[in-house]
């Protein structure tokens, strides 16, 4: 599945050209469960695995995804990340799987891509073969609780 970033047509080009070209590793679906955080029954759809089915995105977001606590449509996170924290962390990156984080989609890109980069507004088009959604960058994510106990 490929992603490519379109650029907003009034904005400067940060990346060179119009179009950067990305790779989906994995996608997830958030389904509420019961995990024991810090000794509290915590409800969360932060737990979970790479999904084999494709994603189906509609107006209100991502279908048959169900949320605990967030109201963001489709989280997306850069694979990179994923050596960065668990080296910073101490933790084997194996333990790890894609999706560890809470996303929707994990992108790898080359070059890697610097976040700073990306603008409010800008729309990527997600997909593969002539089955696509756009998505447009709406803001950043907002760490919680569930995130900080996700990374140990």
């Amino acid at each position: 599945m490929s992603v490519s970033v379109l650029r907003s047509l009034d904005r400067p080009k940060s990346f060179g050209d119009d179009t950067l070209s990305m790779r989906v590793v994995a996608v997830s679906h958030g389904t509420p469960s019961s995990q024991n955080i810090h000794g509290h029954q915590v409800r969360t759809s932060i737990a979970r695995a790479p999904s084999k089915d494709p994603l189906v995105v509609n107006f209100g977001g991502i279908a048959d995804n169900q949320l605990a606590a967030h109201n963001a449509e489709v989280y997306a996170f850069f694979a990179h990340h994923y050596d960065y924290w668990t080296g910073q962390l101490g933790i084997a990156r194996s333990s790890w799987d894609w999706c560890h984080w809470g996303e929707h989609l994990t992108i790898e890109s080359g070059p890697i891509v610097d976040e700073r980069q990306l603008r409010l507004g800008d729309v990527w088009e997600v997909g593969c073969n002539s089955k696509s959604v756009l998505l447009e960058v709406c803001g950043g994510r907002v760490p919680c609780s569930r995130l900080v106990w996700r990374c140990g």
